[in-house]
């Protein structure tokens, strides 16, 4: 019964983040939204058959583990460089100066 419960709270989660993931990734993308969402799409797909496939190649629990282990120390590490390397940008970002607030004159106080 508890394990059917946390199955159904887990697909529940991810049923919920898919699409606030593509919306992140089509807000984050600009211009080239439609394009971002393909490779997002196509990605997804690609490591859904791969991990299809992974338990047969390695014919062992404790294989899978480690490869799963060594992919999510890798994504880890990518995360952590593209990270440091965006708050790098923005610290060197040219920052644009804000239009000067011009203030329309009241009606009252126009001459006539």
């Amino acid at each position: 019964m508890a394990l059917g419960a946390a199955l159904f709270v887990f697909v529940l989660a991810v049923s919920t983040a898919g699409p606030a993931v593509v919306q992140a990734i089509g807000a984050s993308a600009g211009a080239a939204r439609t394009t971002a969402i393909a490779a997002y799409g196509f990605l997804l797909n690609l490591g859904s058959g791969a991990g299809a496939q992974l338990p047969l190649a390695v014919a062992s629990v404790a294989g899978v583990a480690l490869i799963l282990a060594a992919l999510l120390v890798t994504c880890t590490g990518l995360l952590a460089l593209a990270r440091r390397a965006a708050v790098r940008h923005a610290r060197t970002a040219p920052v644009a100066a804000p239009a000067p607030l011009v203030r329309p004159k009241p009606e009252h106080t126009a001459k006539r």
